[in-house]
């Protein structure tokens, strides 16, 4: 069940046996589109093979602390 709260403070969802209010339950849509969903697994740092590309392994890790940060891939412990 979903409440109206106001315009600053949005929707309460019912869940759990109480009202959360200011929480995103489930995925998020933008225009029709969805765009945040269930978190995803980990994924490793690059590391390995034949050829070392430093910047390109830089562009990974940065890209993989970003969905960290942001919640939307677990850590794994790395």
């Amino acid at each position: 069940m979903r409440l109206w709260l106001s315009r600053s403070a949005g929707h309460a969802c019912f869940a759990g046996g109480g009202w959360h209010g200011g929480e995103v339950h489930g995925r998020l849509i933008v225009a029709g589109k969805q765009v945040v969903g269930a978190r995803a697994a980990a994924i490793p740092e690059p590391e390995g093979g034949t050829v070392v590309d430093a910047a390109a392994r830089a562009a990974i890790s940065a890209v993989l602390v970003a969905l960290r940060a942001h919640g939307l891939i677990e850590d794994g412990g790395l």
